[in-house]
């Protein structure tokens, strides 16, 4: 999304003073197609013109407080312009999650580090309460006789580590549903940091799992 200066003067004063108090970089890490921006070392502010899929991401992050380490929200809401709303368009307002994304150099640097890394943050997410979970994965509503709590979007940009402790951002598409949605994400992003698909049965051990090839293509291609 193209975000000029008459765009951002339609954000309220309150979001639009922490540019003017802290240094802002725009981020264009992902494919969403949403403007992200950090802003100092401790905010990061999305604008989307996907107003139901910001909606969501907000109300996950909310969800997952106190529950793992994923971004606080600080602020939301429609962007105005002169006191009316401006169409198709929202801001979230986080904290930032600590540390480097697993698509670092440093962790790509030293794959079977990067694939422990991987796998713990997979242990963490998949043991997240299910039942209490009110969001379903939309892209992960399989018939399955196995159902977590799946981030949904589980790419190595995705997963922060911060001397060991494991984060997560970009969690608009977390929700019950078959592993193997993340699984299959894990594996895709794996190969494709690496630029290489030799380490994907390293990544299946420590995962625990056997290669499932229909589901893989079920959820990537």
């Amino acid at each position: 999304m193209t975000v000029d200066k008459e765009l951002l003067l339609c954000l309220p004063q309150r979001i639009l003073s922490f540019f003017d108090r802290f240094p802002v970089k725009r981020i264009d890490l992902g494919r969403s197609g949403n403007a992200v921006f950090r802003i100092g070392d401790a905010y990061y502010l999305k604008l989307s013109e996907d107003i139901e899929g910001l909606t969501a991401e907000k109300n996950r992050d909310l969800w997952l407080e106190n529950r793992l380490t994923a971004p606080q929200v600080l602020d939301y809401g429609e962007c105005v312009s002169n006191g009316r709303k401006t169409a198709d368009l929202a801001f979230l307002l986080t904290s930032a999650v600590k540390g480097k994304p697993l698509c670092h150099e440093t962790y790509l640097a030293d794959p079977d580090r990067l694939i422990f890394y991987l796998a713990e943050a997979m242990a963490i997410f998949h043991a997240l309460p299910f039942k209490e979970c009110p969001f379903f994965a939309e892209r992960g509503a399989s018939h399955t006789n196995k159902t977590v709590v799946c981030h949904g979007d589980f790419c190595l940009p995705n997963i922060h580590c911060d001397n060991g402790k494991i984060g997560f951002v970009d969690l608009g598409d977390m929700g019950k549903g078959d592993p193997w949605l993340d699984y299959a994400w894990c594996l895709w992003s794996l190969d494709y940091n690496l630029k290489t698909p030799v380490y994907r049965d390293k990544m299946l051990q420590k995962l625990g799992i056997a290669f499932d090839d229909e589901k893989y293509r079920q959820y990537i291609l």
